[in-house]
């Protein structure tokens, strides 16, 4: 159980309710996430250990959503299971079917109706992760964000090519992440506070697209 509370945001008015919320650590899923199969079975392991209505789950400590954050290859995989991994409700409802048996990915959901359901293409079906809101890790947008990373780079001194490409590349960790902080307090001290002060000043509303 981990019950240190985050200081680094402390300063920000919560809407959470009174108390905090207890967080538990769950064992490790022994799988390489590098397939459809394998990407499954974290997810569905992620879904049956946080208690997620899809699996059967109901009282007072089940929940119908979570927020998953993946990178990488497994993210990649993870946004075509969400979209294409189908649950039969008929079968479903026989006693003892679990979601796994009755769960079907991209093809296998025709071949279920041919087999099972004389290929009626009526039979009533549910996204078996419709109760995932998949998020991408920051670290992987921030490496995808190349052409302003290539500015703000040569903005800080990186000028020759193999300089450049060291900035672009992340090649290390903490430099990086400096870059990263001076681009963010950058983006709000020279675009963001200006145009505040000045909506403020002029007791003119504030809008992401006037901001834009």
């Amino acid at each position: 159980m981990h019950e240190e509370s985050l200081i680094e945001w402390s300063h920000v008015p919560s809407n959470h309710q009174p108390g905090a919320a207890r967080i538990s650590v769950s064992d490790p899923v022994f799988v390489n996430p590098n397939s459809h199969k394998t990407v499954t079975e974290v997810l569905r392991r992620v879904g049956q250990t946080t208690r997620v209505t899809r699996y059967g789950f109901h009282g007072p400590n089940f929940r119908e959503w979570l927020t998953v954050t993946m990178d990488g290859l497994p993210y990649l995989i993870a946004v075509s299971i969400l979209e294409d991994t189908l649950i039969c409700v008929e079968c479903g409802q026989k006693e003892g079917s679990g979601a796994e048996n009755v769960s079907f990915y991209g093809k296998e959901w025709n071949e279920h109706l041919n087999a099972c359901h004389n290929g009626e293409e009526s039979v009533a079906c549910v996204r078996e992760f419709d109760w995932v809101v998949l998020r991408i890790g920051p670290l992987h947008v921030e490496m995808n964000m190349d052409v302003f990373i290539s500015s703000l780079a040569k903005e800080l001194g990186f000028i020759s090519e193999s300089a450049l490409n060291y900035a672009r590349g992340a090649k290390n960790h903490h430099h990086y992440m400096t870059m990263l902080n001076v681009m963010e307090k950058g983006n709000w001290c020279e675009l963001l506070l200006p145009y505040v002060r000045d909506r403020m000043g002029k007791k003119l509303p504030l809008s992401v697209n006037d901001y834009v």
